[in-house]
């Protein structure tokens, strides 16, 4: 009664309002038109601000999709679509019951897993953004989880020089879609 203001019916539906794209064929159609697959998964991102600025940066960067997981982040309702200023609806998105297994099937479509994490080794500019690619993002609060730095083929963090440690996470996406928007640029001005 509270959801509706009205006459329901006694009848509820759960509609994705962002449309949702199979991730084996949002892989299969960037290899087909020719592209190097770059896709943007979420892990455990909650806010739905920052999976619509999120969103925004991976549209305008190119990116092939956003990778979110069923549980445990934001709805991709009218809140995310507004943050997104309508990316969310241009940019194909992949509901993922599991996380961990839906990078497993995009490394068998030969893509490179790269974890975004303070943890990581190596600074970002020198990861091998240059191949077919899933950036993975995790939460402000708990990062990257466990599973997937494990599995991931290689972890990456933003060189910083402040005191605070931590971006919020939609800046941290922007910066690392423009380190593989231009690190793929460079190799195609320089490899010609």
């Amino acid at each position: 009664d509270r959801a509706t203001k009205g006459d329901h019916q006694g009848v509820v539906a759960f509609v994705s309002e962002v449309p949702v794209q199979d991730l084996d064929e949002v892989i299969a159609k960037a290899y087909e038109a020719g592209r190097t697959p770059l896709l943007l998964a979420l892990d455990g991102v909650t806010d739905v601000r920052n999976i619509g600025a999120i969103s925004r940066s991976a549209e305008c960067f190119g990116a092939d999709a956003l990778i979110v997981p069923m549980a445990g982040s934001a709805r991709l309702g009218p809140d995310a679509i507004k943050s997104s200023a309508g990316a969310l609806m241009r940019l194909p998105v992949c509901r993922v019951g599991n996380l961990v297994k839906a990078l497993e099937r995009a490394r068998g479509h030969g893509l490179h897993i790269a974890a975004c994490t303070e943890k990581g080794p190596h600074a970002l500019d020198a990861g091998n953004l240059g191949q077919p690619l899933v950036l993975v993002l995790g939460s402000e609060g708990e990062g990257v989880s466990a599973p997937i730095l494990r599995m991931a083929d290689e972890l990456l963090r933003i060189p910083m020089q402040g005191r605070l440690g931590s971006l919020n996470v939609s800046v941290a996406a922007g910066i690392a879609l423009y380190a593989v928007s231009r690190s793929r640029s460079d190799a195609g001005s320089s490899g010609g």
